[in-house]
């Protein structure tokens, strides 16, 4: 009886042989992928611990980039930071003013289009269309020791990449106010509208506008 059982089974065996080998083989890709979310999660998990880590334990810098300590001047438009770097640049688009510090003109800046760089940003200046463009750079992690512990907590709030840039309204040095560098993100700053956008490369634009009609400029 036994000898028959063993016999069904092996003759069940192989005529089934592919639908056995089928199943092993899902098995086998499921374990596989679990493996594998297993280990990514671990290797995101170790990478945050590794982020907060150095965002708690790197010295505070003699001057925060982002707050200067709260001893910073008056910066009119947005400014872009680069948070590997800790550079600064303003999307400046009216003329600063001739005596008030933090202010600007009556008139939009103008003259011709300008290009320059500013913390590692390509930055395109058109006065005369009242906008002002950065074209950001590959994005790198933060290096924490530039920004003071205060700082740093504001930016692990917006920023759950940890790297790249952020936008910052600098208008009142007291309050530094931050934006999160996102596509398709618009904010309305101060006296500018802020968009962002990505471009067919990959690259995230900035945008920054002029609303004449809200701009409470001093006069000459």
């Amino acid at each position: 009886m036994k000898k028959k059982e063993l016999h069904g089974i092996g003759g069940w065996m192989k005529t089934h042989w592919m639908e056995i080998a089928a199943g092993a083989m899902i098995a086998s890709i499921a374990i596989l992928a679990f493996s594998i979310g297993y280990i990514h999660c671990l290797a995101q998990h170790r990478e945050d611990v590794l982020y907060y880590e150095s965002m708690i334990t790197a010295p505070e810098p003699n001057v925060c980039a982002l707050c200067r300590n709260n001893k910073g001047v008056k910066i009119h438009a947005p400014c872009i930071v680069n948070l590997a770097t800790g550079e600064v640049a303003e999307l400046a688009i009216y003329d600063p003013h001739p005596t008030e510090i933090g202010e600007v003109t009556e008139t939009p800046k103008k003259g011709h289009v300008s290009y320059f760089t500013g913390a590692g940003a390509l930055i395109e200046q058109n006065p005369d269309q009242g906008y002002c463009k950065a074209i950001l750079a590959k994005e790198e992690p933060i290096g924490p020791g530039y920004f003071c512990y205060e700082c740093r907590r504001k930016i692990s709030e917006i920023d759950k990449d940890k790297k790249g840039y952020i936008i910052a309204d600098m208008y009142n040095p007291l309050s530094v106010v931050t934006y999160t560098v996102l596509d398709s993100a618009e904010y309305k700053i101060h006296d500018y509208l802020v968009t962002i956008n990505q471009t067919d490369s990959g690259a995230l634009d900035i945008w920054v506008h002029r609303q004449m009609n809200e701009i409470d400029t001093l006069d000459n």
